[in-house]
């Protein structure tokens, strides 16, 4: 039965995908008649199919979809899904949910912009505890696991820094939904191998914290932590580009 369902929700899925590009006027039409019959609707209806592979191919189909045709339930259920009790067995789920959310941020329009501003702190705040419960995971020695945390952790910062280049989002990355920042840079420096790529979590406008990056110096400076001297770097870099970044920092953007 849940194959059946994939099959057809891939099949619902490539009529999206070609009538949101330049395709023939047929697939653009046969897309409008899926759209009038509820797609939407029913899509969110098979995420409450307990299957992995179902819940998968919906994120899938749901990259398609239209925002406006999107009711505020709906993406209450959509970030109810970013769940940190499944982080070590949902990690492909979460990932497809974090891909759709970091596109609808992304996305123009008077929608859109609804759905920033009604929803954005839930993203955000969902994001990080997603993402501090998957830094927390003790992966070492285990290769394919280490993969598909230090994955998982990229399409949160994804997310992040998503919101991060839009000015009116940036509040949302500030206050208490930082407050396990260090923790998740300690956890990847200490649970993780070296061969592991770099999360760039500082890349983020919370990464921009002043406070922040100078606890993080103080904490791992004696102990040359590789996440505490990539941020000195880093930021010692953008010093020498702009010496007045950090007035501008201070000044413009408080807390």
């Amino acid at each position: 039965m849940h194959k059946m369902l994939v099959s057809v929700i891939d099949f619902l899925k490539a009529f999206s995908a070609l009538a949101d590009g330049d395709s023939k006027e047929l697939c653009t039409r046969v897309s409008q008649v899926f759209n009038e019959m509820g797609r939407e609707s029913v899509l969110f209806k098979l995420l409450q199919v307990p299957s992995t592979e179902v819940q998968e191919a919906v994120m899938g189909c749901l990259q398609y979809a239209r925002l406006e045709e999107l009711d505020d339930e709906e993406v209450q259920q959509l970030l109810h899904m970013l769940n940190p009790e499944i982080v070590e067995s949902g990690e492909r789920l979460l990932g497809a949910v974090l891909r759709n959310l970091t596109q609808f941020l992304e996305k123009d329009g008077e929608a859109a912009d609804k759905f920033r501003r009604n929803h954005t702190r839930s993203v955000i705040d969902r994001t990080f505890k997603v993402l501090c419960t998957n830094c927390s995971r003790e992966t070492f020695g285990n290769p394919d696991e280490e993969e598909q945390k230090i994955t998982l952790s990229e399409q949160c910062v994804q997310v992040l820094i998503t919101a991060s280049f839009q000015p009116l989002l940036r509040r949302h990355l500030r206050g208490e939904v930082a407050k396990d920042f260090l923790k998740m840079l300690k956890d990847h420096e200490t649970l993780d191998s070296w061969n592991c790529r770099d999360m760039n979590l500082e890349l983020t406008w919370t990464g921009r914290h002043l406070d922040l990056l100078l606890s993080c110096l103080n904490t791992v400076r004696g102990q040359q932590g590789r996440a505490g001297w990539r941020l000195e770097l880093r930021r010692t870099l953008q010093l020498r580009e702009d010496p007045h970044d950090i007035k501008q920092f201070v000044v413009k953007y408080p807390q």
